[in-house]
């Protein structure tokens, strides 16, 4: 926190060396290798090559998932991340811990979505919004809001982070639990693999799995594949994702939906530190909302929607931290508009984790939101400074927020909706999906209309929400 009085003291060079003032807080690399005053854009400069790395190592596991599959992206971007987490607190000079850091960057945000992306593939459409954030609900929330009192309690970060580090070794288990996705087999013409992971499926879950069903299911998959290399996707890249008008649309929007969210997600976890209060039980307390906000999430994105859920918690994210910056100083008010500010923000990175991964079909869907976290780990290098922007005017961190929550509100309204809607697998679906919902489509209210079937005898079948009626159509002389 910047206290008003010391705003215009002038900044001067350490003649005389420091002292650290340690007490209720803990060691970090920073007061190990002593990256203060002429060393203190070292700290900083460890953070932005992180990103850098996230960004290339996104881009890269995004080929590998699509090429190779989820669970070979999953498994060695973990084993890699719990590698370098290992061994950073033996890195004893700047340039070590750099070279580490930018490595352990490239798994960032990938070891976590890979095994994401593969659940939702899996999970059918009234169930993704459940499988998705209940995951968050409990992992965050347990592990956030408890994270700092280990910290607190251990008092050093080498060892802190080891224990993290460590856990991904339950990760090389995976590929022996997990099946890979089938709808990703399908798109590569595996369909003997697919159709053996579904009658696994059906094993594990007591149920007999018919003849006629596996037919069904393998001349579905055949056709698909077959439709895909007609149109010569078979191993189509990124730049198809960009080929078509519609399509060019909805990624560009999803993708910028997405960086302005999790950068002013981040942000706001960042920002803590200018509320004045204790900075464990904030960070707690902040962590904690992870469980009401996924619960909401499971509750309302599949009847609001994914597209008015994001728009909503943006814009009410935003107002209140605009209110934070008018409160300005520290008081009891500040942080709890803040931490409301803070669930708005949580339910709206729920909402927007799923659409990124809904709107991208499954051709091209890791190398689309790897393309998403690339954009995303560039922008998040501007994250801290949002912060430490403070020090400039105290209010004005809180107004940066509360500007950037506005503006991300404006790009998520023009997303398309998915809940209730079947994943485009194939470019070509996801050239036509979302162009038939009306702006204010809202899936609880069934107030869709669309064409379903073509013209007959002068009679159109439309459907309606979940009612299907019929009409008569008289063409104009």
């Amino acid at each position: 926190m910047i206290d008003d009085e010391a705003d215009s003291f002038d900044v001067v060079p350490c003649k005389y060396g420091w002292v650290y003032n340690t007490t209720g807080l803990f060691t970090s690399a920073v007061t190990e290798m002593n990256w203060v005053c002429d060393d203190a854009w070292k700290g900083p400069f460890t953070q932005a090559v992180f990103f850098v790395g996230s960004g290339i190592g996104s881009l890269s596991f995004g080929v590998v998932s699509d090429r190779f599959g989820r669970i070979v992206s999953f498994v060695t971007s973990n084993v890699i991340a719990m590698a370098c987490g290992i061994a950073l607190p033996y890195c004893k000079n700047f340039y070590a811990f750099a070279a580490v850091r930018f490595v352990t960057g490239l798994t960032h945000i990938t070891y976590f979505f890979s095994i994401y992306l593969l659940a939702v593939e899996y999970v059918e459409v009234s169930k993704r919004s459940f499988i998705g954030n209940m995951s968050l609900a409990v992992g965050l929330a347990l592990g956030g809001s408890t994270e700092a009192w280990i910290l607190k309690y251990l008092g050093d970060w080498k060892l802190f982070n080891q224990i993290l580090s460590l856990q991904g070794a339950f990760i090389i288990v995976a590929p022996f639990i997990v099946d890979e996705s089938m709808r990703w087999l399908i798109t590569q013409g595996k369909i003997d693999r697919a159709t053996k992971i579904l009658r696994r499926i059906a094993k594990i879950n007591g149920r007999k799995l018919p003849d006629e069903t596996v037919v069904s299911f393998r001349a579905m998959a055949n056709k698909q594949f077959e439709e895909s290399m007609a149109a010569k996707e078979k191993k189509p890249g990124l730049v198809s994702i960009f080929r078509t008008p519609w399509l060019r649309r909805n990624a560009t929007l999803a993708i910028l939906t997405w960086v302005l969210t999790i950068t002013l997600f981040d942000a706001h976890i960042r920002n803590i530190s200018n509320l004045g209060y204790d900075i464990y039980t904030t960070f707690s307390i902040s962590a904690a909302l992870e469980l009401p906000a996924d619960l909401l999430s499971i509750l309302v994105l599949e009847t609001l929607g994914r597209r008015w859920s994001s728009c909503s918690g943006l814009l009410l994210s935003g107002v209140l931290m605009i209110a934070c910056g008018v409160l300005r100083k520290g008081s009891t008010v500040l942080v709890v508009v803040a931490m409301l500010g803070r669930f708005f923000i949580t339910f709206a990175i729920n909402t927007a984790t799923t659409q990124i991964h809904e709107i991208m079909p499954t051709e091209v869907r890791a190398q689309g939101t790897a393309l998403a976290n690339a954009f995303s780990a560039v922008a998040l290098i501007a994250s801290p400074y949002i912060a430490y922007s403070g020090a400039i005017d105290r209010g004005l961190p809180f107004y940066i927020l509360g500007g950037g929550g506005i503006l991300a509100c404006f790009v998520a309204v023009g997303l398309p909706e998915t809940a209730r809607e079947k994943l485009p697998d194939t470019l070509e679906q996801a050239r036509e999906f979302g162009k038939d919902q009306p702006f204010f489509y809202v899936p609880g209210l069934g107030n869709r209309g669309k064409f379903t079937i073509g013209e007959h005898n002068g009679t159109k079948k439309r459907k309606f929400g979940s009612f299907n009626e019929t009409y008569r159509h008289v063409k104009p002389n």
